[in-house]
């Protein structure tokens, strides 16, 4: 791709894994797949730290809903009650955003998938969780 495209600087900059491409440094294919994979383990982890509030709030919700015949509007109202009363408004920062992403990359050297030098390879991904700050 690189071939065919202009990289901007910018995105080198950001990014380690399209420098080493760009320098045509054979660690490249490694570092954009450990990137890729720093990407899923976010991924799995964001899932894994909203699901801890999953079954509180569906008790509450069924327990609400318990001998009730309610409208759409009704459950949708019921629904939002029990979300405003179990459901944290920004849970990614409440588990601390450091935290989450320190988690992620130290479970890629944890499972072999990166070696520990690997991690200067990957980009600052804090800065896509920085509306979560506001």
């Amino acid at each position: 791709m690189l071939e065919a495209r202009t990289c901007p600087a910018e995105f080198a900059r950001q990014r380690p894994a399209l420098k080493l491409a760009l320098e045509h440094d054979p660690r490249a294919a490694g570092a954009l797949n450990a990137e890729r994979k720093l990407w899923e383990e976010l991924d799995r982890s964001r899932i894994h730290i909203l699901e801890r509030f999953l079954r509180p709030y569906v008790s509450a919700v069924r327990k609400a809903r318990v001998g009730r015949d309610l409208s759409l509007r009704e459950e949708h109202g019921l629904r939002i009650e029990c979300a405003t009363r179990h459901l944290p408004q920004n849970p990614l920062k409440e588990y601390g955003l450091q935290k989450y992403i320190g988690e992620a990359r130290q479970k890629l050297v944890e499972l072999g998938l990166v070696p520990e030098t690997g991690l200067i390879w990957m980009p600052d991904v804090a800065k896509y969780f920085e509306w979560l700050n506001q």
